[in-house]
């Protein structure tokens, strides 16, 4: 399930920080930094839950008796 939503979650991700901001002023997530600090915390995340996956999938695959 993580290899569907994890790129669904970057993907809106995305679309949030390339999309306008109207925020009030003096809010800050009118702060550029504020969208790459958000980025790289979700992107770090959900790397690590995808990888998580992959690398269990591939285990789970391995140790797996083949069908006759």
């Amino acid at each position: 399930m993580a290899l569907i939503v994890g790129p669904v979650v970057l993907f809106v991700w995305a679309v949030r920080t390339l999309g306008p901001h109207d925020y009030p002023v003096g809010d800050i997530r009118n702060e550029p930094l504020f969208w790459v600090a958000a980025g790289g915390f979700v992107l770090l995340i959900i790397g690590a839950i995808v990888v998580g996956s992959v690398r269990l999938l591939l285990k789970r695959d391995q140790s797996d008796p083949p069908d006759v």
